[in-house]
């Protein structure tokens, strides 16, 4: 075989060969989500809606899950956010709480930045709890509800259930919502998730209460 022909066929089998171990990559771990999130719904009692097959799974169609959860309309799903090399997917669940909460409201753990922003005067809702204040960051127009929702129980919960939560919890109009840039394909991190959506209930659960 002539040699710039052989150069040309190694480089074909080249490409064929790297994008073939992408498409496993990929088939791998669609079958590692939907095992993940069947999981998630059959132990919740939940609806599970699983993409049709690995195509749509490439271009963006994933597991949802839907149903009511000890009492409270509940959902979750992936979804993709960015483009390019600044595209990542999002987990994401809703709490549908039974009143329209006229405030905003957001909760995430204290990085880097918001040291940065506190420094520099940014201001962030503080309950007076050291311990929770110096890791969490606070946002909102309503103090007082704040005070009420976050109180010693559920200080607590956040404190021991999930110290090192990557996500961020906020309140849209008649729903609590929770948002981390993470895709459930291990056993570790669906128990991780789990213990954010029973965290998130009682979260929802305390805000109908007040």
């Amino acid at each position: 075989m002539d040699e710039s022909l052989l150069v040309s066929f190694l480089a074909i089998l080249s490409v064929v060969a790297f994008f073939y171990f992408i498409f496993y990559l990929i088939a791998r771990n669609y079958k590692k989500v939907n095992a993940q999130w069947k999981t998630l719904s059959d132990r919740n009692q939940l609806n599970l809606n699983l993409p049709p097959s690995k195509w749509k799974f490439i271009l963006g169609h994933y597991p949802t899950i839907s149903g009511v959860y000890k009492g409270l309309d509940f959902f979750s799903n992936m979804y993709k956010h960015g483009s390019g090399d600044n595209q990542v997917v999002y987990t994401a669940f809703t709490f549908r709480l039974t009143t329209v909460q006229d405030l905003s409201f957001r909760l995430y753990k204290e990085g880097f930045f918001s040291k940065i922003g506190k420094m520099v005067g940014t201001q962030d809702i503080q309950l007076g709890h050291q311990n929770f204040d110096d890791q969490y960051m606070i946002k909102s127009n309503n103090e007082r509800f704040v005070k009420q929702l976050l109180n010693a129980r559920i200080r607590q919960l956040f404190l021991r259930k999930i110290p090192n939560m990557r996500g961020e919890f906020s309140i849209n109009s008649n729903c609590l919502e929770y948002n981390e840039v993470i895709m459930i394909n291990t056993e570790s991190k669906r128990k991780d998730w789990q213990v954010k959506i029973e965290l998130g209930y009682e979260l929802a659960k305390t805000i109908n209460e007040l």
